[in-house]
């Protein structure tokens, strides 16, 4: 708030007339003149800014209203105001006081954080608006990925759509999607613009024979603020091995896909023992056990009976790329049976 000032007299000193340009009659007539408790009021938010005022500084008249403000001895941030006037905010008349401590700050103000150091060469409108309006940071949900969480060893992942949502996206400066196999390094698949909501991706092309392989898609998006933290999503899929069982009408299947009574599956996801139960319907057949070459069958008990014994390892074959041990029963069985199967790492 600059001021006008001129000399007035030996009596009154300095008088400040209308610092915002505005033209009339000073002092005012009396019945526009405001009394001593109310320029007091007026300016007491100026305390916090480092405006000094001493009684001195203010004249009344006898019926206590304000006369004149002295100038000479009104002083702004240990700055005198001399004939040039004086700006509230520090400094001499027509300049502004900048933001000169480069220290951390120690707590958070509106937008500005608790460590903020970037203040410096702001002037006092400038730090408000940074106080007042605060930066809205991006966040993301809603992130999907096009394949299962679980897949079988040997299934290949590919192409698909991600999909997500941002909010606040004009406040991101980048938005990658991005993927590691297996814990590795992150490699990107596709740097996106800010008012993406999804993206249709044909590569990496990723199987795996290994059970309890892993890959994570993450979506990340950094803050045109760097004060903020950038934000991410992630998925995690997985290969399981699976264990593939039925009744076969003969010795010798060596395929499960040919089992004519009760094929079913069951995924193993597990890298250490693993117990799953298993029920094949009434018919006649050799029960068949097809699972993957990494694991090995420990035991199988019907109810509280051990029949471990009673099952043999037939061989192996591929199927489908995948290869395959093949646990056979050594009886032809025509009842509906329940086992419970305990299988471990081969």
């Amino acid at each position: 708030m600059p001021c006008n000032c001129s000399n007035a007299g030996s009596n009154n000193g300095q008088v400040i007339h209308g610092g915002n340009g505005s033209t009339g009659t000073f002092p005012p007539p009396p019945e526009e003149r405001p009394t001593l408790a109310e320029i007091r009021y007026l300016l007491r938010g100026y305390d916090e800014l480092g405006v000094l005022l001493p009684d001195a500084a203010i004249l009344t008249n006898a019926d206590g209203e304000v006369d004149q403000i002295r100038v000479d001895t009104l002083y702004v941030n240990n700055i005198e105001c001399l004939d040039t006037g004086c700006d509230l905010f520090g400094g001499q008349q027509g300049q502004q006081q900048l933001w000169t401590n480069t220290d951390p700050t120690t707590t958070t103000v509106g937008g500005i954080l608790v460590g903020t150091t970037d203040l410096v060469g702001l002037n006092s409108i400038q730090v408000l608006e940074r106080i007042l309006y605060a930066f809205q940071p991006a966040t993301i949900s809603a992130f999907s990925i096009p394949f299962a969480t679980n897949n079988d060893l040997g299934i290949t992942v590919s192409s698909g759509t991600f999909n997500f949502s941002l909010t606040n996206a004009l406040n991101v400066s980048s938005l990658i999607l991005s993927y590691s196999n297996n814990g590795a390094a992150y490699a990107n698949i596709a740097i996106l613009q800010n008012t993406s909501t999804s993206h249709s991706a044909t590569s990496p092309i990723i199987t795996s024979n290994t059970p309890g392989y892993f890959v994570t898609y993450k979506l990340r998006a950094t803050q045109t603020n760097t004060q903020y933290a950038a934000v991410e999503q992630s998925r995690t899929i997985y290969w399981w091995s699976s264990l593939q069982y039925g009744k076969g009408s003969s010795i010798g299947e060596n395929d499960f896909r040919n089992l004519n009574v009760d094929l079913g599956s069951e995924q193993i996801r597990s890298t250490s023992s693993f117990t799953q139960n298993i029920s094949v319907a009434a018919g006649g057949g050799y029960v068949y056990l097809f699972i993957h070459n990494t694991r090995q069958i420990n035991s199988i008990f019907q109810g509280p009976l051990n029949v471990t014994s009673a099952f043999v390892l037939q061989g192996t074959n591929t199927i489908q790329g995948i290869p395959y041990k093949i646990y056979r029963s050594t009886e032809f069985l025509n009842d509906a049976l329940d086992f419970t199967i305990n299988s471990g790492p081969a």
